[in-house]
């Protein structure tokens, strides 16, 4: 009774159905709770660069631009710029290379702004830059600039050479 007749398939056991977890368990524990979200950035900070705001000193230079722009005292834009193909060349070469690049790369972009622009690494290949006092001519201009010293920017690590590429969101508050 227990057993199919030699040559006969055995009816397959369906999995029970999967339990629907309500939204707010469903979602990453990070997203469901800001508090967490905090805590693992300051356990994970993304490595330093020499020269570049830490993630936390954007934060306040962009709250505190951000409240004179809105009482009208300053224009501000912002941009946030994420470099297309790098995780090809952390992948490849090692993130101990990735990192030196990416300072190679904070370096020429550091040479395009003003002394009183904050250049900021927020995370992995992410950047963002405050510019201070800009209209949006400048700052569509500033990012077509910054579009093109990455975009010519190469090197070769043992015969291959490696290009990149950025994505630029900008805002004018």
């Amino acid at each position: 009774p227990g057993r199919p007749p030699p040559g006969a398939r055995a009816p397959r056991a369906r999995p029970a159905p999967a339990a629907r977890l309500p939204p707010r368990v469903a979602r990453s524990p990070l997203r469901a709770e800001p508090g967490l979200l905090r805590a693992a950035r300051a356990v994970f900070p993304p490595a330093p660069l020499p020269g570049l705001a830490h993630r936390s000193l954007f934060h306040d230079r962009l709250s505190q631009a951000a409240s004179a722009a809105r009482r009208g005292r300053q224009k501000l834009a912002v941009m946030f710029m994420d470099l297309d193909g790098f995780k090809t060349i952390n992948d490849t070469l090692g993130h101990h290379v990735g990192d030196q690049r990416l300072g190679a790369v904070a370096r020429r972009l550091q040479g395009l702004i003003r002394a009183t622009d904050t250049l900021a690494r927020l995370g992995g290949d992410a950047f963002g830059l405050l510019l201070t006092g800009c209209d949006l001519e400048h700052a569509q201009g500033a990012a077509g600039r910054l579009l093109e010293i990455i975009r010519d920017f190469r090197f070769v690590w043992e015969d291959k050479t490696f290009a990149i590429g950025a994505s630029i969101g900008l805002v004018m508050i």
